[in-house]
Parts: C-alpha cells; sequence; structure tokens
C-alpha cells in the first residue's frame, strides 16, 4: 500500500499528544504522594484513612478516594521505573483522543478537516495531561461520551459498559461525577428536544433506556471503599477555600495567559465562531453541550480539557475548511516517495521522543526524566544522615519528601491542599515570604529543619533572612538545595555565622 498524504494527516493529533506527554517529567506536584499512597495501600492491603505524611494535619480524617488509581501508578513504577509511568500515562492520553477523534471524523466533511478539529482536543489534553490520576479521568470521560454519541447518533447501543466502567471511576478519580452528570444531560436534552423522525415510540424507548442506564450507572457511584461518603470528598475538594485561594489551576483561566489562550480560549472561540457561522444551524444538544462544559471550563484552569473534549466533535460537524488544502493536495498525491520519507522520519522522531532515550545510566538514570526542582539529593543527605525532626520546606517539594522520607519527617504544605486549614495555609506562606515574626511562627510548629529551593523566586528573601540569622546553621547545600538547622542559643551565647 502506499503511503498517500492522508495517511500521514490521519496521525497528526496522536503526534502532538505523545510528543507533548513523552516530554513531560514526572511533576512535583500531585505525583508523588499518589505514588506513596499506592505502596503503603499494596503493601499493607488497607487504605488509610487519616492523614499519615503531614505533621501539620497528622490524624485527620482523610479520604483516599483516588486509591486505585495510585495502586496502578505504585506497580508501574516499580515495573519500569519513570519511563514506564511516563509511556503509560502517554498510552492513557493516545487512548482518550481515540474517541474524539473517531467522533470528529465521521461528523467533518474530510479527513483534514477532522484532524484540525481533533487537534482543538489534542493540545489542551496534551498540555494538562500531567502524570497524576486525573488522566484515568481523562479517559473515562472521552468514553463515556462516546457511547452516549454513538447511541444517539447512530443508535449503537454500547450504554450497558457505562456502569462496569463507572464501578472502575469512582475509584480511580474523584472527576467520576462527570459521567453521571453527561448522562444526565444528554436524557435532559432529549426531553426538551423536538420530537426526532423517529417517532414518539422510539423516542420515548431511547430516553427510558438513558434513564435506567443514569440510575444503574449512578448506583455503580456506591461501589467504593467510602460509600456514600464518596460525594462529601468531592463536593469538599470542590469547594475548598484554601485551594480557591492559594492553588493556580483552581482559578479562572485569563485571557492575558498563554498557557489558558492554548487549553481554552483558542478553541472555546474557535469553536464559538464555527457554530455561529456554520451554515447548518447546530443541534440543541449541540449548543447546550458545547456551552454547558465552556462554563464549567471558566470556573477554573483544571477544567479546560473537558470541554475542549467535548467541544472538537461539536466543531467537526460545523468546520468548513477543506479548500485550504486542494493545492497542496494536487501537489502531494504525486510524491509518494517523499511521503515515504516523511513517514519514516516521523516515526524516528517518536520513537527517539520515548523516556527511555532520555534516560540515563547508573544510580540516578531517571533523575533526567523527573523535574528538575526535585530535591532529590538533599533528600539523600536527610535519609544518609538520619535526621529526624519536623521540617518547613516549599509546597513543591511536599509531595517528593512523602515519597521518600515517610514514615519519618511529616510535611509542612504538600500537592493535598484540601486538606489543611486556612490557618496552616496562611502560616506557610507567612514563613515563606519571611513575614515579621516567622522564626515564632516556626517554633509554634516545633520546626527544627528549613529545606529550602534556592532557585525559586517565592524562598528568596526567606533564605537571606535565614542567612542573616544567628538560629540557623547550614547543615547540605547543592545546586538546588540548602538545609539548615535550628540552633538553640543559650543566653551568653554569641552571634555566629551560619556558613
Amino acid at each position: 500500500m502506499k503511503i498517500q498524504i492522508e495517511h500521514l494527516w490521519r496521525v497528526v493529533p496522536f503526534l502532538i499528544v505523545i510528543w507533548i506527554s513523552s516530554l513531560a517529567p514526572l511533576p512535583a506536584l500531585d505525583f508523588w504522594w499518589h505514588l506513596k499512597a499506592g505502596e503503603i495501600i499494596w503493601e499493607s492491603g488497607s487504605i488509610p484513612v487519616t492523614d499519615i505524611f503531614s505533621y501539620t494535619a497528622a490524624g485527620k480524617t482523610y479520604l483516599l478516594q483516588n486509591w486505585l488509581g495510585e495502586v496502578v501508578l505504585y506497580r508501574i513504577y516499580r515495573s519500569g521505573g519513570a519511563a514506564l509511568v511516563i509511556f503509560f500515562n502517554t498510552v492513557l492520553l493516545v487512548g482518550t483522543l481515540l474517541p474524539v477523534y473517531v467522533l470528529c471524523l465521521r461528523r467533518a466533511d474530510g479527513v483534514r478537516t477532522g484532524v484540525l478539529a481533533t487537534c482543538l482536543a489534542a493540545i489542551p489534553l496534551a498540555c494538562q495531561g500531567n502524570i497524576r490520576p486525573q488522566v484515568f479521568s481523562f479517559l473515562l470521560f472521552s468514553w463515556f461520551y462516546f457511547i452516549l454519541a454513538e447511541y444517539r447518533d447512530r443508535d449503537r447501543n454500547l450504554l450497558y459498559l457505562l456502569p462496569l466502567m463507572m464501578a472502575l471511576w469512582v475509584n480511580l478519580h474523584g472527576a467520576f461525577i462527570l459521567g453521571a452528570l453527561l448522562i444526565l444531560l444528554f436524557l435532559a436534552l432529549d426531553l426538551i428536544s423536538p420530537l426526532s423522525e423517529k417517532g414518539p415510540h422510539l423516542r420515548g424507548k431511547r430516553r427510558a433506556t438513558l434513564l435506567v442506564v443514569l440510575v444503574m450507572t449512578t448506583g455503580a457511584t456506591f461501589l467504593n471503599p467510602q460509600l456514600a461518603k464518596i460525594y462529601t470528598y468531592v463536593a469538599d475538594v470542590a469547594s475548598d477555600p484554601v485551594s480557591r485561594r492559594f492553588v493556580v489551576e483552581w482559578r479562572p483561566p485569563q485571557v492575558d495567559n498563554l498557557g489558558d489562550a492554548l487549553r481554552f480560549f483558542a478553541p472555546f472561540l474557535l469553536g464559538l465562531l464555527v457554530l455561529i457561522r456554520a451554515k447548518i444551524r447546530p443541534h440543541l444538544h449541540e449548543t447546550a453541550l458545547f456551552l454547558v462544559f465552556a462554563l464549567f471550563a471558566f470556573t477554573a484552569r483544571r477544567n479546560a480539557a473537558w470541554f475542549a473534549l467535548l467541544a472538537a466533535p461539536i466543531v467537526a460537524g460545523h468546520l468548513r475548511v477543506s479548500l485550504l488544502f486542494q493545492f497542496g493536495e494536487i501537489r502531494t498525491r504525486a510524491h509518494s516517495l517523499l511521503n515515504v520519507v516523511l513517514a519514516a522520519l516521523l516515526l524516528v522522531l517518536t520513537v527517539l521522543g520515548l523516556p527511555w532515550f532520555h534516560r540515563s545510566s547508573g544510580k540516578d538514570r531517571d533523575l533526567p526524566l523527573m523535574e528538575a526542582r526535585l530535591p532529590v539529593h538533599a533528600a539523600d543527605f536527610i535519609l544518609n544522615r538520619r535526621i529526624d525532626g519536623r521540617i518547613f520546606h516549599p509546597q513543591h517539594y511536599g509531595d517528593y519528601l512523602i515519597w521518600r522520607l515517610h514514615p519519618g519527617n511529616g510535611t509542612f504544605l504538600d500537592g493535598r491542599v484540601h486538606l489543611f486549614p486556612m490557618e496552616v495555609a496562611e502560616d506557610y506562606f507567612a514563613i515563606l515570604q519571611a513575614n515579621p515574626g516567622w522564626e515564632e511562627i516556626a517554633a509554634k510548629y516545633g520546626i527544627q529543619y528549613l529545606l529550602l529551593d534556592r532557585n525559586e523566586a517565592d524562598g528568596k528573601k526567606l533564605l537571606n533572612s535565614v542567612l542573616g540569622s544567628r538560629h540557623w546553621q547550614r547543615l547540605y547545600e547543592d545546586n538546588r538545595s540548602v538545609l539548615f538547622e535550628r540552633v538553640n542559643l543559650s543566653p551568653s551565647s554569641q552571634p555566629d555565622s551560619t556558613a
């Protein structure tokens, strides 16, 4: 079979996801503590019900709703290290894009139009698909949408899969509630839409089927260790004031932010323009789904991917850009050899981009696959010296310290922001920004050590303050981190250098 330019066009959205995802390192936040939780669950055979990782919220009731995703990530990490985890995450993202891609091609007026529409989902997905249990939700949400769209558009009934998928989803990530919401939206829109050409009898049967599936899928959400408490957990996380105030991804997207432009505003504005200019007026269910999830994305940066996955097939059905490619198609049909060379080049680039080609040899072989701001060598020092005591650290150190130091030193504040009271969060920033009285606040928590990031602007003031204080002495230093220990001074002690 000859390789035609159309074949190359078809792989473009997947290449976007693979290239971006394969180059993304293991992140500092929202990965490592999940890994440790997975290890504890796997080794102990039980799920912790209180916080065991921090000293500022120790003993507080805490639901590990993502327990199954954490176990999966831990087993993959233990089997193949960072490279296999990154590759697994890429596979999940490709699996997420696949049903969107199929829907786009079916609804578009040509392959290239469908591909371009799919790219509206591929770019936000790749940018937001960093390694954490949320990626399981992307995958399941995408397939939920595909199954519901197939039932509505083609009468292909795969709805029986939804309760089974929900039984997994509710144990993987808290966004499971979006699956039930999607079924409810399809049912509600079917109720208010004008009667179709299939007649009221078939329409009523379809509504009844959707209602039964909604009840069964909702029932499947109780197939988790927390039962009905899972809804309280989701509500608490979604409304947590600390996350809303301090966590960037929980804030609304900003027009002047490049990341927000790529993840949300570009797909939204282009999609809105396409629907407004469409020759055939969009169906009610298309407009409603587009606007509902656009409003959802407006509430927080983290919601952009849901909108992109859902909007791409809607836009594909009304996008008309095939004329832009006519000239290029005439020229490239005669260049099958060039297509072969281009295909080979894309394949080589894809293979070379896989994480195994970015790993070094020796003890620290996974280091190039980890976010550069992790305190890897500082954690080595703490373990080797058996340093035991409360450590204050920047938040982006917290998750990795959980992975490396637990059950020893606890964290002050880590990626589980919704777990911590507002007072702890405010005290954290008071210390980090070296506000007046920060040493008294540190003493209130019994902090014996400061592990600071010398490269982060947010902590520069604190680092300078510590260097100028006689109450702290330097124990360790590398090009990333500095570790200080509190010095207990007697009244007759003289000011000392912290060198």
